[in-house]
This record gives structure tokens, sequence and C-alpha cells, in this order.
């Protein structure tokens, strides 16, 4: 889910859920996008932002908390087309 701030600022927001073998999660990122020249057709851009990772084993390897609770930061850049 996005929502333009302006026509060249955005704001993301993305919900997930991962299935996997040994463990299962969740996964919340919040980012925002400044695009530098929105009316070129090769735009350049981009991305900082921050999330919340929360993983709960399915097997007991090690003897400590269940669930795992992380803090991912993200920064990327690109060209929109």
């Amino acid at each position: 889910m996005a929502r333009s701030l302006t026509d060249s600022l955005k704001l993301e927001l993305q919900l997930g859920k991962f299935l996997g073998n040994l463990s299962n999660g969740y996964v919340a990122d919040l980012g925002l996008n400044h695009v530098f020249m929105p009316q070129w057709r090769f735009s350049p851009f981009l991305t900082l932002g921050t999330g919340l990772e929360r993983t709960e084993p399915k097997a007991t390897l090690v003897v400590r908390a269940t669930r795992l609770t992380r803090r991912p930061t993200q920064a990327s850049a690109g060209v929109t087309i």
C-alpha cells in the first residue's frame, strides 16, 4: 500500500507473512520514497525505511526465547520507467 504525499514523495507500507520448513513469521515495513524528477521518462529515486520482523521457530534448536523479533532497515536507489 502506498500514499503519495507530493509528486516526488511517497509513503509505502508493506505487510507480509512467511511460511517455511523451520519457521514462520510476519513482516511489516514502512518506507519513504523520493523521486528526483517525476516528469522525466527515466526518473532516479531513493528509498529509506525500517520495519519489524517476527520469527516463530517450529522446532527448539537452542534453549532460549521461542520468538525472535528484529528491526531491519532498508535503503535503495534505482530508476523508474
